[in-house]
């Protein structure tokens, strides 16, 4: 059952896949849009599916940049499940009415509705909400919920940012949390780094969810959410989304990266992903949010 408290805020609008900066942060957007090819989403029951991407403009559009990171995330209404499917940035594809191209780069040359196409067309999936924020946006949401404790399986340093991440508990703040989505100079490189990218958005929604019944918290959240907030949803369906997303339960969501061959394609490292297993991982999560075969 939901608490009454979570339905009387709008909550995680700006919450785990909602990533808006506060309202005293520099004016940066988090855009929501619902691509032209999805149908009308029924919130009582079923799955949804989001497509965040994590932009790597610097500047106050969202949408001014390549996708750094691209998560395909399923959530279950009615269980609390979630799953977040994970595609490298460097996956190639053949980005429409353009040569073959990452797939990072349809969200500059076109939009998140191309990214959108772009995913369905590997895995199956169509997206019901593409959700994008940019490097100044992730930042300031880190920064406004009081940092993040990203867990690590693995051990590395940036010695441009300063960042040591150790095995195990790593607190941080935005900047550091930037610097870890996105170091890239690790031992399984692009597939390590959409790794990273999941255990930030645990870390996030963890924190979220600690904090989501400290008096105001949840409050200036939805506040930060309005004033940042670019979207083509209604209000209502706004707000059925933020109660959507707070159904989620953190113990519930599972993560993983699909992979497939690394290449060139003249000196631009790449990667071929078997859209095979990206399917049968999509169509297995479509059940239930959960992946009951395990990760491919």
């Amino acid at each position: 059952m939901i608490r009454p408290r979570r339905w009387a805020t709008a909550g995680l609008v700006g919450a785990a896949l909602l990533l808006a900066p506060a309202p005293t942060a520099a004016p940066v957007a988090v855009s929501l849009v619902r691509p032209d090819t999805s149908k009308a989403v029924d919130f009582e029951d079923g799955l949804v599916w989001v497509l965040a991407l994590g932009s790597d403009a610097q500047g106050p559009d969202p949408l001014d940049g390549n996708a750094d990171a691209i998560e395909l995330i399923a959530l279950d209404l009615e269980t609390g499940a979630g799953v977040a499917l994970g595609i490298p940035r460097d996956t190639l594809v053949d980005v429409d009415g353009y040569q073959p191209a990452k797939i990072n780069s349809a969200l500059l040359v076109g939009s998140p509705g191309l990214m959108a196409t772009e995913v369905e067309q590997l895995t199956g999936i169509a997206a019901d909400y593409v959700l994008t924020t940019g490097v100044a946006g992730f930042e300031a949401l880190v920064d406004e919920i009081g940092g993040v404790t990203v867990r690590s399986d693995i051990a590395f340093e940036d010695p441009e940012s300063g960042l040591d991440v150790v095995v195990g508990r790593n607190p941080m703040d935005g900047a550091e949390a930037v610097s870890y989505a996105r170091f890239r100079v690790l031992e399984g490189d692009d597939f390590t780094r959409a790794s990273n990218h999941q255990r930030l958005l645990e870390a996030i929604l963890a924190e979220l969810r600690r904090q989501e019944d400290d008096e105001g918290f949840m409050e200036g959240g939805a506040l930060a959410a309005v004033q940042h907030l670019e979207t083509t949803l209604s209000p209502v369906e706004l707000y059925r989304f933020a109660q959507a997303v707070t159904q989620i339960e953190p113990r519930q969501v599972g993560t993983c990266v699909l992979t497939g061959p690394t290449g060139l394609e003249g000196a631009v490292s790449v990667v071929y992903l078997d859209e095979t297993v990206a399917q049968r991982a999509a169509a297995d999560a479509a059940d239930d949010a959960r992946l009951d075969n395990g990760c491919p």
